[in-house]
């Protein structure tokens, strides 16, 4: 039942950080609201859009339109202070990215800065939650251009496609120069994050539909298709911060909360992307007709092509030991999850 710090190796027993949570087991609050954000205009999450686009019907029954949208945010998150901190309550420390040809330039750059309170206040927290606007300037915005073919033809023929590219940026470097305790990792890894600005590429998502009625027999074709980019790729290495360590060496003691061990992110946010993926549906109905009474047979086929692309991975690089050796994990970035393998449905609906 201590909070504290304890090794009691030398009489037999082990070494016990101290506990993360110092509040643990009291009858007190973690985290409480700034008042600011239970009232008052302008205090939600909120977003402004603006958007232009021109539609031209380019031959009969078919039209193209072409449109640009540009929107940003404002309160898009909270910043949670700890009262007993200050800027100056946190060391600073960097790492070396290991040598590795799956990282851009094939690693041993330098990372950080990443942050670590004093341990005389490790593990205690009197938070407030503020609008993060109150430590500094936070932009995140976005940029969209959109295209869209859209063809009604004859015979019961319709045909509708088209492409968006966007990119998204947001920059919370001011934010975290006062806040250091501050981060964002959005669709990142649970790790130690370093990255306070995130500047993600050009990225295009395809999709198109069709469908068409067979003359006479009444028997339906349809489909979609999706082609969207890969998820951003993580990767975290697991580095030694005990004494002597480049952990310790660099922050000038150990981590406050003791751990041999620290996981810490060394790809910054949308630099490197899994593969793209594809997916094709189709449905084949047919409608029937007896008396007053309407039938609707239908068979769907999800992921015809059975496709394997992957919707998450795994974010571990690699391993340091505490003599400095760094163990790849050669299956990087391993999938964790991947799409819905092929499916086929039948479904019959009545009408009467």
């Amino acid at each position: 039942m201590n909070p504290a710090q304890q090794d009691l190796r030398s009489s037999g027993g082990d070494f016990c950080g101290p506990w993360s949570d110092q509040n643990f087991g009291k009858a007190k609050a973690t985290t409480t609201l700034d008042p600011s954000l239970l009232s008052g205009w302008g205090v939600r999450p909120s977003d402004w859009q603006f958007g232009i686009s021109v539609q031209r019907e380019v031959l009969p029954r078919t039209s193209i339109e072409v449109g640009y949208y540009r929107r940003w945010w404002q309160h898009f998150v909270d910043a949670t202070h700890n009262l007993l901190t200050t800027s100056s309550s946190y060391g600073q420390y960097s790492v070396t990215a290991p040598a590795d040809s799956r990282l851009p330039d094939g690693g041993g750059y330098q990372v950080g800065p990443f942050f670590d309170v004093i341990p005389s206040l490790f593990g205690r927290s009197n938070n407030v939650t503020s609008q993060v606007e109150d430590f500094g300037n936070y932009v995140r915005h976005a940029n969209f251009v959109d295209a869209n073919v859209s063809a009604r033809l004859y015979n019961g023929l319709t045909l509708q496609g088209g492409a968006s590219s966007g990119r998204v940026y947001s920059n919370s470097c001011d934010i975290r120069a006062h806040l250091p305790e501050f981060s964002v990792a959005a669709g990142g890894p649970t790790a130690t994050i370093p990255f306070c600005e995130s500047a993600q590429p050009w990225l295009t998502t395809v999709k198109a539909i069709g469908t068409y009625v067979v003359p006479k027999v009444g028997v339906l074709f349809s489909g979609t298709f999706s082609s969207v980019p890969g998820v951003a790729l993580a990767a975290t290495v697991n580095y030694p911060s005990g004494p002597g360590s480049p952990i310790a060496q660099s922050l000038g003691r150990t981590l406050s909360s003791s751990a041999p061990t620290s996981t810490l992110s060394v790809l910054a946010p949308e630099t490197l992307y899994g593969d793209r993926a594809h997916d094709l549906d189709l449905r084949i109905g047919k409608m029937i007709k007896v008396g007053r009474t309407r039938s609707n047979v239908a068979l769907d086929i999800v992921n015809v092509f059975n496709s394997d692309a992957v919707l998450s991975y795994n974010s571990l690089l690699g391993t340091y030991s505490t003599s400095g050796v760094f163990t790849p994990n050669p299956k990087w970035p391993t999938p964790t999850s991947v799409l819905q393998a092929r499916l086929g449905r039948i479904s019959v609906t009545f009408d009467w």
